[in-house]
């Protein structure tokens, strides 16, 4: 139930702010394409989008059903932006104050530049 759910919702979203909704006219893109094949039987798909995909929307006598094919006119899309108002500002607090201490280092710098200390580098350091 999940699963059709949030399927039905994708679709709803997805019809709503994308433009998939487009895809709803492809039974008048096959009507348009038959009444070219009828009017001209050698025109292929290809041809047929070639004419109204590619050349632009020319006026010409069938302007209005050019139209209605799929992705020639947007509109259907919708989207929108929401804001939301608080009517109090957000507070918090820390209940419990939080203190640093800086710690000293014990390893003196001079440690850093004796030689005969290059052989105790595996050695992990010595607490003060």
């Amino acid at each position: 139930m999940k699963k059709a759910t949030s399927i039905l919702f994708l679709f709803l979203y997805m019809f709503s702010t994308t433009e998939i909704s487009q895809l709803k006219k492809l039974p008048e893109a096959f009507r348009h394409f038959k009444e070219h094949k009828a009017e001209n039987p050698s025109i292929t798909v290809l041809r047929f989008f070639v004419i109204h995909y590619l050349h632009g929307s020319p006026k010409d006598s069938d302007y209005d059903k050019d139209m209605k094919l799929p992705f020639k006119e947007s509109g259907d899309c919708v989207s929108a932006i929401s804001v939301a108002y608080l009517q109090q500002p957000l507070s918090f607090y820390i209940e419990k104050e939080i203190i640093f201490v800086k710690k000293s280092n014990c390893i003196s710098e001079i440690q850093f530049f004796l030689t005969s200390h290059h052989s105790n580098i595996w050695k992990p350091p010595k607490v003060c």
